[in-house]
């Protein structure tokens, strides 16, 4: 679990991934909203935060302070997709909790 503040950076990485069979791999940053207590309005595109370089293996994202709901802390939960450029594609999912508090 990561500790952070509102507006405060997160940072990510999946640095060490590495697949037995030596396939290039794909990385999918995004957050699960669903799992989380920290309450976000839903914005038109459905995107609850932008994670920058959600597509590679180095990302982050800054704690979002508008569109929360109150009290604005609780969890956030980030998930990790990963996957093989195998036959047939494989993937593995890894999950990051960020307890954001004031």
């Amino acid at each position: 679990m990561i500790t952070a503040k509102p507006s405060e950076r997160v940072d990510l990485g999946a640095t060490g991934s590495t697949d037995p069979d030596g396939d290039a791999l794909s990385f999918e940053w995004f957050c699960y909203a669903e799992a989380g207590t920290r309450g976000i309005s839903n914005a038109r595109t459905g995107v609850m935060h932008n994670i920058v370089g959600f597509d590679q293996p180095k990302a982050w994202l800054k704690v979002k302070t508008n569109r929360v709901m109150p009290p604005g802390t609780g969890t956030m939960h980030i998930i990790l997709a990963v996957t093989d450029h195998g036959t047939p594609r494989l993937t593995r999912y890894k999950r990051v909790i960020v307890n954001v508090q004031e």
